[in-house]
């Protein structure tokens, strides 16, 4: 692969993060009027079709950080050496900066809002758990998937689809399970529940030179079903919420029984 080849890639899925950070973004801009707009409104109903279809921002991120990885393979090296060298990488370029602005985020709400006392067993369990601030749990998600990249290339390069189906089902398992409260467990911190958008990745980023000239050539058409399935999907998850009494009253994602 030439140098320009890889600086195309590289420039395309910067774009792509890009995009997605905007999506974030629009998101929470977006929630005030999906929270506190009129339920019967058409621009309320507009709003929260285009909030939910801009929901993939999330995976879209699992999914962009696999293809990085796997196209940086062949730089990378195989062998649990070099496997030593990514991890403790990742570790000073993602997780060193992430447990700084964890203390410095910590600082401030202790020293500056005093919304709780100092306690550094407290601080432990928030780098841990990536629950100070809302987006600091992606860190702690793709810690996990950087030290399980070389099995997930491995098996999606051996098995292909066997790995994908494998990964849908753990991830709708996870989802389920998330749902439904099962164990005292922070789903949307633990790898299981973005497995398949990371196997995804991954697979894309080993076949890359094969599935982009197909993936540009439809790409018009790939768009148009994937809102073609998704937009009635989400009135269809609408119209059931909107019909039931809490939702009537409340159109607070996040309320509470009290509120």
């Amino acid at each position: 692969m030439t140098a320009t080849a890889d600086r195309d890639r590289k420039l395309a899925i910067s774009i792509t993060e890009v995009a997605l950070c905007a999506l974030v973004v629009f998101i929470h801009i977006a929630s005030d009027t999906v929270s506190n707009g009129e339920p019967d409104s058409p621009f309320t109903l507009l709003v929260i079709l285009a909030q939910k279809l801009a929901g993939f921002a999330m995976p879209g991120f699992i999914f962009a950080s696999a293809l990085k990885i796997t196209l940086g393979r062949g730089r990378r090296g195989k062998g649990a050496r070099n496997y030593v060298r990514f991890i403790v990488g990742r570790v000073r370029r993602v997780y060193a900066p992430y447990m700084l602005w964890v203390v410095i985020f910590y600082l401030f709400f202790v020293c500056i809002a005093h919304y709780f006392p100092f306690s550094l067993r407290e601080l432990g369990n928030y780098i841990l758990r990536g629950n100070l601030v809302a987006h600091f749990y992606f860190i702690i998600v793709v810690m996990q998937f950087h030290l399980l990249a070389p099995a997930i290339e491995r098996a999606a390069e051996k098995y292909p689809i066997p790995t994908i189906a494998l990964s849908v089902i753990i991830t709708c398992a996870a989802l389920t399970a998330s749902g439904r409260g099962v164990g005292n467990l922070m789903w949307d911190r633990v790898f299981p529940s973005y497995l398949v958008y990371w196997t995804l990745g991954t697979y894309v980023g080993l076949n890359y030179d094969k599935l982009r000239p197909k993936l540009t050539q439809r790409r018009v058409l790939t768009a148009s079903l994937c809102v073609a399935i998704a937009v009635p999907l989400l009135l269809l998850r609408h119209t059931a919420r909107a019909q039931t009494p809490s939702a009537r009253t409340s159109w607070k994602p996040c309320s509470s029984p009290t509120e």
